[in-house]
């Protein structure tokens, strides 16, 4: 079994890519952008940024769950009637989908096992057995997503994990750990030029498992972006001032 460790996305400023390679086993490491985006290094791969051609959220039917029917009720509102801390998530909303692009992309160029996709302002916890959730993702041929995002009764420590409903239409996109075989450029670049890619967790849901026949496995704890540490309540503040 070969492990890809890719991470991509567009560059924030914010990298944690060596907490990363340090806390989980993996064989090749891989970075990617857009094209045209200035880093302090040169990124192993460069696609051009994706066209926004539809709305991957407002131009696309809700999922039969209220997270899908409820994130687009919420954010397809006036911005004046949405509450500030979703307001940025409007905007970015338009974008959601070009992740899902970036990373197809890159499964398409590399040959690996498993694939452990993340943001460069990815944090893992380091407390986590990843080498025991690689092995169960190659044993069972299964993605498996982490996040430590959701307020309410989800779990907010990321050291910890609880599994989330095995009936949501969504992925958890913090940290997914997935078969390569499972993901296809072809069909992720035609559900784009359909109009028919979805966004964020939906979007990983819709390529990962949904295009598997609904099999996947998700879990809230285990890794959060750095913009959300605040919801965080177990976060590392010693590694936030940290840059690699």
């Amino acid at each position: 079994m070969r492990v890809a460790l890719c991470v991509s996305g567009k560059w924030t400023g914010e990298d944690y890519t060596n907490f990363l390679r340090e806390r989980i086993p993996h064989d090749e490491f891989y970075t990617a952008t857009y094209t045209g985006i200035e880093m302090p290094f040169e990124p192993d791969f460069r696609m051009d940024e994706p066209e926004n051609t539809y709305h991957s959220l407002f131009d696309t039917q809700p999922y039969p769950d209220s997270e899908s029917e409820g994130r687009r009720d919420i954010l397809g509102r006036d911005e004046h009637k949405i509450l500030s801390e979703y307001r940025k998530y409007k905007k970015a909303s338009e974008h959601w989908h070009k992740q899902i692009l970036l990373h197809a992309w890159i499964c398409e160029q590399i040959e690996t096992d498993i694939i452990i996709r993340a943001r460069f302002e990815t944090i893992v916890s380091n407390q986590i057995d990843w080498q025991e959730w690689i092995d169960k993702c190659y044993d069972e041929e299964i993605p498996i997503g982490f996040n430590t995002r959701t307020e309410g009764d989800a779990n907010q420590y990321h050291h910890d994990l609880m599994r989330a409903t095995e009936v949501g239409f969504y992925i958890n996109d913090a940290l997914i750990i997935h078969p390569k075989k499972v993901l296809e450029w072809d069909y992720v670049n035609h559900l784009y030029k359909e109009k028919k890619l979805r966004g964020a967790e939906e979007g990983w849901y819709q390529v990962l498992s949904e295009s598997q026949g609904h099999y996947h496995m998700c879990y809230h704890g285990g890794a959060y972006s750095i913009k959300d540490e605040a919801i965080v309540k177990d976060a590392d503040e010693s590694i936030y001032n940290y840059s690699s």
